[in-house]
């Protein structure tokens, strides 16, 4: 190990005065330092990898990310996360390959960590079979040189969308069911009553608007009112005691009848199914 040390710092010592070398060799120094930055990440994972199964950050008490930041305090973040990550990954069977593509110089770190990422999520929606077979051919496109990075972008999210398109639109459709609802509370001496109505979509909400403003919502004047409202041509407001109040109580009870009935007949997946009385109701 101290020779391969030494044999780098005298490369770096050679290399440290770029002005003197000719114009083709400046260009043909950086292929060669360019390559060995890969060779050199390979090896970070490879010996980041052996010390991941050995359980050494464990031992440290360090998460793996952690672990390699403390070793390798000349990385970037991104890179020390990124071998992490590969490492990881290469403690299951099912990572191997990608991984050990790796460590051959086959797969560029950071290409096997895109690829990773978008293994990650779509690990839930698939069996184990398909989690292989994905796996596969992710690894083996990452290897493609004629794939550049925007082509690798391409297919990770060509493949997570359809992994993932129909289980998500299941989740998000479930999700807004279930927050649906009808609230009721009561205000000042419980003469009034207030309804919150939690829809999910701009059609619950404009048939539940159309109930709630149609002429079932409004009060029922008391026998003998007059235009006005009031019971004998007098004015609503201390006219007749109680009668304010009264059709405010009706006024709220016709809304939440009319919007409860709207909210559950458009749900049917909160229901059994049957009607009564042209109205669908919870068992």
């Amino acid at each position: 190990m101290g020779g391969l040390v030494d044999a780098v710092e005298r490369s770096a010592s050679a290399l440290a005065s770029p002005a003197l070398l000719q114009e083709r060799e400046l260009g043909e120094v950086l292929g060669a330092l360019d390559r060995v930055a890969a060779r050199t990440h390979a090896l970070l994972v490879a010996v980041a990898r052996e010390g991941l199964g050995r359980g050494l950050h464990q031992g440290a008490g360090f998460s793996d990310v952690d672990w390699v930041r403390g070793v390798c305090p000349g990385l970037a973040s991104r890179t020390a996360i990124e071998i992490a990550l590969v490492a990881r990954a290469a403690q299951q069977r099912v990572h191997a390959p990608l991984a050990d593509a790796v460590q051959e110089g086959e797969v560029p770190l950071h290409r096997a960590a895109q690829v990773l990422r978008a293994l990650m999520r779509i690990r839930p929606a698939l069996g184990e079979a398909e989690y292989a077979d994905a796996t596969d051919l992710l690894t083996t496109a990452a290897g493609r040189a004629e794939f550049d990075e925007k082509d690798l972008a391409r297919i990770t999210s060509k493949l997570v969308a359809t992994c993932l398109s129909e289980k998500e639109q299941i989740a998000r459709a479930q999700a807004k069911h279930e927050l649906r609802d009808v609230h009721e509370s009561s205000l000042a001496d419980g003469s009034l009553r207030r309804f919150v109505v939690t829809v999910g979509s701009d059609a619950d909400y404009e048939a539940i608007r159309t109930v709630l403003m149609s002429p079932l919502a409004a009060p029922t004047p008391p026998k003998g009112a007059g235009e006005d409202g009031a019971q004998g041509g007098e004015p609503a407001q201390g006219g007749v005691p109680g009668a304010g109040s009264e059709a405010t109580a009706r006024r709220s009870r016709v809304s939440r009848e009319a919007a409860s009935a709207m909210v559950v007949s458009r749900w049917p997946s909160w229901t059994c199914g049957r009607r009564v009385s042209g109205a669908t109701t919870r068992s």
